[in-house]
């Protein structure tokens, strides 16, 4: 449900996973709803101190309160008020490095903290043109997201653990020998591309998506592999030789364009300009 013009939409309403299951699903006759997902609006949300703007290549406004900070990845704010006091930590030598070396992340975290007396504004973007995921960490025992997918959150109080795939089917199914694992209790805001799509596994119940299309799953679900096929559907149907299996129970989001294919694609369109003017100067360089 919409409300009339571009009013924007509280976020309870429309993103299920992440803070209510009380919110309206798809109809049950079109084969969304009877898949059992979710379709979540990414465009126009808010709650409390933060909305989100646009549809694609989205940002986040943030009023940030007195006392209160964003912690983000280098690099992503657009812009912030002159009461907004900086700083940059690492979280750690050993977990900066991890971060940095096996899961994607910046070495440093930047802060930007409200030691004034009035809220002060800022705006923060992903690193790569896509939709904003918002996540309430207060919901949950935990996420599993992937690499990269974090950009930013409210205040400090969330913690990142970097560690190695429990099996060859998880480092399978995640691209990656290291994993990714968020706890907390505040809201972090994740980076995805293309259209977001959610679901609640029931206890046992099981899932397969696409390796590359995996966003973030709770802590509660199991990751793992399953062929795409026999040898001649691995070799020749181009969908690589496994995809990830999720098994509940536990929320689980996944997107139809992750940050590689937003990136490719970008670089795609940008080549192809190039390429086009350079065909104009051509003869001069010929």
């Amino acid at each position: 449900r919409r409300t009339a013009g571009k009013m924007a939409i509280p976020v309870a309403q429309i993103m299920p996973g992440a803070y209510s299951p009380d919110i309206p699903q798809a109809e049950a006759a079109t084969p969304l709803g009877i898949c059992g997902l979710l379709l979540p609006d990414t465009a126009h949300q808010y709650q409390d101190n933060w909305e989100i703007l646009g549809r694609d290549s989205q940002m986040v406004m943030v009023m940030v309160p007195p006392g209160q900070e964003m912690t983000l990845q280098p690099g992503a704010m657009v812009h912030a008020d002159r009461g907004l006091e900086t700083e940059v930590t690492t979280g750690g030598c050993c977990d900066c490095a991890k971060r940095a070396a096996f899961a994607g992340e910046d070495m440093f975290r930047l802060h930007f903290i409200n030691k004034t007396e009035v809220p002060q504004a800022m705006s923060i973007t992903p690193p790569f043109p896509g939709k904003v995921v918002p996540v309430d960490l207060a919901r949950y025992s935990g996420i599993v997201c992937n690499v990269g997918a974090f950009f930013a959150g409210i205040g400090r109080d969330f913690r990142f653990q970097v560690r190695i795939v429990r099996s060859l089917g998880q480092m399978l199914s995640m691209g990656n020998l290291f994993i990714v694992s968020i706890t907390g209790s505040q809201m972090i805001f994740l980076a995805a591309g293309g259209t977001i799509m959610q679901k609640f596994l029931a206890p046992g119940e099981e899932y397969i998506i696409a390796s590359d299309a995996f966003l973030c799953a709770e802590a509660s679900v199991t990751l793992g592999i399953q062929k795409t096929g026999g040898c001649g559907v691995m070799c020749c149907g181009g969908e690589g030789f496994v995809n990830t299996k999720l098994t509940g129970p536990g929320m689980i989001m996944f997107q139809s364009m992750d940050c590689h294919k937003a990136a490719m694609n970008y670089v795609t369109v940008n080549q192809g300009g190039n390429g086009g003017g350079g065909g104009d100067g051509g003869g001069g360089g010929g």
